[in-house]
């Protein structure tokens, strides 16, 4: 007798790359799920795929979540996706059986989107659905020495992933194999899966207490995180804005500098006079046109036109990455008038930079 297994067989959280579609792909023994090879995100929306056990008695439905860093979806709209699924799900009282949380073992680091990937996690899931969770590492073939591999493993099982592990989660390697695949499947303990289905927190929080994204747990994380990011691209951005003007604006001269400038201008204004006179009369003798003044204003140096953009756009893309974060706390903490002020700014700032490309810079040969 077949009977249908739902488990989120993928983390729900997850870095764009980190191998979710080939887990799937693996265990269903066929090409189901589009895989790309570099980070740009292939899976934008929730995707469904039956998968007969190995034991030829039971049918498991594996899903494919879009992950954070996304290319094309910012964090909470990744976050409001998987939210919702989980929510028509739930109340069309269809439960989970598992997690399957994906981090590449590649990454040299475990900082930044992954540590806010996890966290995020954690509190979709709850403390009490912890047990439930199967870590798994993907991309060992991608690490040429296993024991720098290993060693990163041991670094997210004692500080990383401990907590989680000490509340009852597993962690296995995938070695890119069928059998690999269904191994960790397994762990999940399916033989009781039909008496014992999960409800997540985020789950409860809005269906069970009719709490909206921006009040549950997970969307008070990720906006905690994104307050966080915009105040050091602000700094960043800050430092390059100051850097600008200092190239635009020198330092004003003090002093007896001061006056031998002044002087030192006067002479040269006279000077200008004079050529300016001279000019004159040359192009009057040779019989020239009258040039007005604003066509003969000289074009300015094109070194310092160039450095003086390149300033100007350092300064403008740090600027979009605060705006976009912001955008982002703006919308998940549920602040639909300062969403819209921010979006428009974000368009135009947009706009600029696409208006205005990086110069091109001619070597020579």
């Amino acid at each position: 007798m077949l009977y249908s297994l739902i488990i989120l067989a993928i983390r729900v959280m997850g870095l764009t790359g980190s191998g979710k579609s080939s887990f799937i792909n693996k265990a269903a023994g066929k090409t189901v799920v589009e895989v790309v090879e570099d980070l740009r995100s292939q899976t934008r929306a929730v995707q469904s795929v039956r998968c007969l056990h190995p034991d030829g008695c039971r049918n498991i439905v594996l899903v494919d979540t879009p992950g954070f860093d996304d290319t094309n979806l910012s964090d909470v709209q990744i976050l409001r996706i998987i939210a919702h699924w989980l929510k028509d799900t739930y109340r069309n009282n269809v439960k989970l059986t598992g997690l399957l949380y994906l981090h590449r073992i590649s990454d040299v680091r475990f900082a930044g989107t992954p540590l806010r990937n996890l966290a995020v996690f954690k509190d979709l899931c709850g403390d009490g659905n912890l047990k439930n969770i199967v870590l798994v590492t993907t991309m060992w073939d991608e690490v040429k020495d296993q024991a720098v591999g290993s060693q990163r493993e041991d670094e997210l099982l004692s500080d990383f992933w401990k907590d989680m592990i000490r509340q009852g989660s597993r962690s296995y390697r995938f070695e890119g194999t069928r059998d690999s695949a269904w191994e960790i499947i397994n762990r999940l303990e399916l033989e009781g899966a039909r008496q014992t289905r999960i409800q997540l927190q985020i789950q409860v929080e809005m269906v069970d207490r009719g709490l909206e994204l921006h009040e549950t747990t997970a969307a008070k994380t990720l906006l905690r995180f994104l307050i966080q990011l915009a105040g050091e691209f602000k700094k960043a951005w800050s430092k390059l804005r100051n850097k600008a003007r200092r190239s635009i604006s020198p330092r004003e001269p003090s002093g007896d500098l001061r006056r031998h400038t002044f002087l030192s201008r006067s002479s040269t204004i006279r000077s200008t006079s004079s050529m300016a006179s001279s000019s004159r009369s040359t192009f009057s003798s040779a019989g020239l046109s009258r040039v007005s003044s604003r066509d003969s204003t000289p074009p300015p140096s094109p070194a310092g036109s160039i450095c003086s953009v390149n300033g100007h756009r350092d300064t403008l893309v740090a600027a979009i990455k605060v705006l976009r974060v912001a955008h982002q706390a703006a919308d998940i903490g549920h602040i639909p008038m300062l969403r819209g002020v921010i979006g428009t700014v974000l368009h135009i700032a947009q706009q600029i930079e696409v208006s205005n490309p990086p110069p091109t810079v001619l070597r020579r040969s």
